[in-house]
């Protein structure tokens, strides 16, 4: 999911004068949200009774480590949901139609709605808008206490 923000691009900006800081607080702000964004999903996602953890949908929720495109300067973290395998972690190629809430053709066959007693579509979504209303001010924090810690 990949949300447009309005005014996101003179953010952007704003953050890269301050350099070191403003990554640094942009890093740890993102971080935070999707923290918090984390248990808030899982509780949400549907849960299949027929699988077991860590191959269920709720266990494969995790915040991806934050980067940093070199070309763009655009900070990323996310809540993530299925996705690439791992020793940890099964693809879950049906966590985006979760989400989504519809069924839908993949390479391969069919992705369908699975069927699930508990949770709801969509579950990412609805705990990261709610979280996402405190980022201008904890931004705003943040980057004073990185640019105190500068000084």
């Amino acid at each position: 999911m990949r949300i447009e923000v309005v005014g996101e691009e003179e953010v952007r900006r704003a953050l890269e004068r301050q350099g070191a800081a403003g990554r640094t607080a942009a890093i740890n702000v993102l971080s935070r949200i999707c923290l918090r964004v984390l248990p808030q999903a899982r509780a949400l996602a549907p849960d299949d009774p027929a699988t077991e953890a860590p191959f269920d949908l709720k266990s494969s929720g995790r915040v991806s480590k934050p980067r940093i495109n070199r070309k763009t300067g655009v900070v990323s973290v996310g809540v993530v949901f299925g996705g690439k395998p791992s020793r940890k972690h099964k693809l879950l190629p049906y966590a985006v139609v979760q989400e989504q809430g519809f069924a839908g053709i993949g390479k391969g066959g069919a992705f369908v709605m699975m069927k699930h007693d508990d949770g709801q579509s969509p579950f990412i979504s609805p705990p990261f808008f709610k979280e996402a209303e405190s980022a201008p001010a904890e931004l705003l924090d943040e980057l004073d206490r990185e640019m105190k810690h500068a000084l």
